[in-house]
């Protein structure tokens, strides 16, 4: 039984990393999409030119975290901005 064990926890961890690559990707397009809806021609968000892969550089996920963490602080900045214009 330990063989089909591991086996099912070997797969647990490929759709694992699997979901999590699919969500990097979702996340990409999103931003992409606000951006070029918000900034029109004057965006210079750009889709991944790349796939991402899993043996990818401890740098690059540091990239990927700095990306978000941009996004969030213009998201937050863009949602005070227009509270403040809907007078709430």
């Amino acid at each position: 039984m330990q063989p089909y064990v591991k086996m099912d926890e070997m797969r647990q961890k490929r759709l694992d990393a699997q979901m999590w690559q699919m969500g990097l990707y979702v996340l990409n397009a999103v931003s992409v999409a606000v951006s070029n809806n918000l900034n029109g021609r004057k965006s210079k968000a750009r889709y991944m030119d790349k796939p991402i892969t899993l043996s990818a550089k401890v740098d690059e996920a540091k990239s990927h975290e700095a990306d978000i963490a941009k996004f969030i602080d213009w998201a937050t900045v863009f949602n005070r901005q227009f509270k403040n214009r809907q007078g709430t």
